[in-house]
């Protein structure tokens, strides 16, 4: 992955962590949100499960939102 790409992922990831905090937002929300949306957003963007996980995403997250290694 491009270093400039991966930077502006971790980026977001840790934006998201950031607003999580803020907000005392229940994780299971958060990934029920992201489940229902990853899936779409990923292929329009090219973001590959593999970058997922380098930001931290669990592999379980990512298999309940479709996205899988071979996608």
């Amino acid at each position: 992955m491009p270093c400039e790409f991966r930077g502006r992922l971790e980026a977001k990831g840790r934006m998201l962590v950031v607003v999580m905090a803020k907000k005392h937002t229940d994780l299971a929300e958060l990934e029920n949100g992201f489940e229902k949306v990853a899936k779409g957003y990923a292929e329009r963007k090219g973001i590959t499960y593999s970058a997922f996980r380098q930001i931290g995403v669990p592999a379980a997250v990512l298999k309940k939102a479709g996205i899988s290694r071979t996608a």
